[in-house]
């Protein structure tokens, strides 16, 4: 898990990964992609919870 965790592009992950066993090289590339994929419902929440606590804010009269 900690190349997963640490190497930044994926297909250096994958040869790093290989360079030690397939089951590395599998957990890793599988810990690397669950990340990616996680990226969009957390930018989801991120922008949901900014959103809201904005609602107040432009509220008024013009002066």
């Amino acid at each position: 898990m900690f190349p997963g965790g640490t190497i930044h592009d994926v297909t250096q992950l994958v040869g790093a990964g290989y360079s030690v066993s397939t089951g590395v090289s599998d957990l890793s590339t599988f810990v690397k992609l669950l990340g990616v994929a996680m990226l969009v419902p957390i930018v989801l929440v991120i922008g949901v919870v900014i959103r809201r606590s904005n609602r107040g804010v432009g509220k008024g009269t013009c002066e």
